[in-house]
């Protein structure tokens, strides 16, 4: 559930500023409001510090693992990064330029340009051309001409002369320094870009103190912002935030010890400032792992989604990943890296990794799914259900499928509908949950063909009668009680809402498309492995065996990593838009931080 929060202003005198302060970081407990006034400490140069060794952190991480810990302070760490990064950079580049015009010249072998500006002081004029062969001029009275090479359909040629002469080409640009000088600079530059390379990579086991520096400067930019927002009135100072409600106990104990003064209200819902605190049983703190990863909070006026989204989530990632045999590697890797990372921080996600991996093995157990391996050569107890093994096995799946899309936005209707503030809004949910569930037979009727696919029929099973009336009573109740008739925009959108959500029913077809292309994806990279060593006899079969063993683990490989990237895009959005959409959640609120000597919530 979404913890309530009270409102608070804290006041002491403004001799104890530093004081309340401190108590309050020691305390835990206070999110406090950020004011737009000028800053009393250094907030931007403390930021432009942690953004400076947040960037030497992660260079650091692209270097190869060094257990060296320098003997240097985090700011001369931080120095020497930048200055060896900046060379690296520097003289990569320089070594790219003298690439790219050695490149120009090869074409006129070594030479030295000193040469040709010696002999124009002595009288002897000398200019290089080049261009295709079949624009090549004819060379001037009175001057020589000497082809250096010709390649590529371009000609490159000296002219030599004892008076100043011109073609209608432009004249080649002599170089600085010979071809060697320039050989020898660019080696010069690569070497010294490698040094600086290496000596870079000795100070990669420096990133812990870098992590610790960062805490600290995190630390400070925390009690920086803290003590911007403290308002100052006179000879008082006060400083305003929220404070959860189960948490008000510790902050009005510690008033009174202080003497503090202390103003509280509950938070106003509406009010966009207040922080959302998830409050969540222990089997259900997994599914943070889904709002850390799209940075998205309920607002503190929305409802608290954990359950359905852990819910479906999790079914969406079965369908979508829809191999039993790729559930047991996820599950496998999952428990591994359960027994071998002890980190607090990494077990919710592990956790929520078991979990998507035990429903992945049940649904590809429900449905015949293994590694590809077609239903008839698995054992009879891995084939599946026996109405997701005939004929209608699609059908059924795609029934499914839009049934989950049922009860996820109608179930989001009728949640609004029990939570509404007033009838009207109750009676308006209500006809959107009546015109999703027509518009769920619609579909059926349409893509399936089958009310019902699971059983035998003696006919296909059309639109039901009931559902008519269903959809008309819908309509009605979404007109008369879901539409701001006074609010132009809202009348003109109303026709799109109907489509809209026919179209949020239609959507979860994907879940089917998706897990549909990951089976005959696992189906092809078997075929082909195995048409590899098909009729081979004695060592061609070996050989070609191992050649079509190496496909098929790469095939599967491929295919599990494809998995994953469609669950981040569809199982993510179906629960973001379209149910988020039914359930008029628009994730905009932000994480509960309270000022404390935490890293984690600061």
């Amino acid at each position: 559930m979404i913890v309530d929060m009270q409102k608070v202003a804290v006041l002491s005198i403004a001799s104890q500023e530093e004081e309340l302060l401190k108590q309050l970081r020691e305390l835990g407990v206070l999110h406090i409001t950020q004011k737009e006034k000028p800053e009393r400490r250094s907030k931007d140069s403390l930021s432009e510090k942690i953004k400076v060794a947040q960037g030497v952190v992660n260079t650091l991480l692209n270097c190869p693992k060094d257990n060296h810990v320098p003997d240097l302070s985090p700011e001369e760490i931080i120095r020497k990064v930048q200055e060896l990064t900046a060379s690296v950079s520097a003289d990569t580049e320089n070594a790219q330029k003298l690439k790219n015009q050695l490149e120009l010249l090869s074409a006129w072998g070594d030479f030295d340009p000193k040469i040709i500006r010696e002999l124009r002081k002595s009288g002897v004029i000398v200019k290089l051309y080049s261009c295709q062969e079949e624009q090549e001029p004819e060379e001037p009275y009175g001057v020589v001409k000497q082809v250096i090479a010709r390649t590529k359909g371009q000609v490159y040629f000296a002219l030599c002369g004892r008076e100043d002469f011109s073609l209608e080409l432009p004249e080649v640009s002599l170089p600085e320094k010979s071809t060697k000088e320039l050989k020898l600079e660019y080696e010069g530059l690569l070497n010294r870009a490698e040094n600086s390379r290496k000596e870079l990579n000795s100070l990669r086991g420096a990133v812990s103190v870098l992590e610790k520096y960062l805490k600290e400067l995190e630390r400070e930019y925390a009690y920086a912002s803290a003590f911007d927002s403290v308002t100052v009135d006179g000879k008082i100072v006060y400083l305003e935030g929220f404070v959860p409600e189960p948490e008000m106990g510790k902050l009005i104990e510690t008033a009174k010890r202080e003497g503090w003064g202390l103003w509280y209200e509950k938070a106003d819902r509406s009010d966009p400032a207040v922080p959302t605190l998830l409050d969540l049983p222990g089997w259900l703190k997994p599914v943070k792992v889904v709002f850390d990863f799209i940075d998205a909070m309920p607002g503190y006026n929305e409802c608290d989604v954990s359950l359905p989204v852990m819910i479906y989530f999790t079914l969406f990632f079965s369908i979508i990943v829809g191999d039993a045999g790729y559930g047991l590697i996820y599950l496998i890797a999952s428990i591994i890296l359960k027994l071998k990372v002890k980190a607090r921080a990494a077990q919710p996600a592990i956790i929520f990794l078991i979990i998507l991996s035990c429903g992945t093995v049940v649904w590809g157990l429900l449905n015949g799914a293994f590694f590809g391996i077609a239903k008839e050569s698995l054992p009879v107890f891995l084939r599946g259900l026996p109405c997701l093994q005939g004929e209608k096995s699609m059908a059924c799946v795609q029934w499914f499928c839009f049934a989950v899309a049922l009860t996820h936005l109608a179930g989001a209707r009728i949640w609004r509908a029990v939570i509404a503030g007033s009838l009207r809004e109750a009676l308006g949910n209500l006809g959107w949950m009546f015109f999703l569930t027509c518009n769920f037979f619609a579909i059926i009727t349409m893509i399936v063909g089958d009310t019902f696919p699971f059983v035998e029929h003696t006919s296909v099973q059309s639109f039901p009668v009931w559902c008519y009336a269903g959809g008309i009573i819908g309509a009605v109740l979404i007109l008369l009680f879901s539409v701001n008739w006074g609010n132009i925009g809202d009348v003109l959108y109303t026709p799109f809402n109907f489509i809209n959500s026919f179209v949020d029913v239609l959507s979860y077809i994907r879940l089917f498309a998706v897990g549909l292309s990951g089976t005959y994806i696992a189906q092809c990279f078997n075929d082909m492995g195995s048409m590899l060593y098909a009729g081979q006899t004695g060592w061609k079969l070996i050989v070609f065996g191992l050649c079509g063993a190496l496909v098929i683990v790469i095939g599967h490989v491929l295919n599990i990593v494809l998995g994953m990237m469609s669950v981040l895009v569809h199982g993510l959005r179906l629960n973001t838009l379209e149910f988020s959409n039914h359930m008029q959640i628009n994730w905009e609120g932000k994480a509960y931080k309270p000022f404390s000597g935490s890293i984690e919530n600061n």
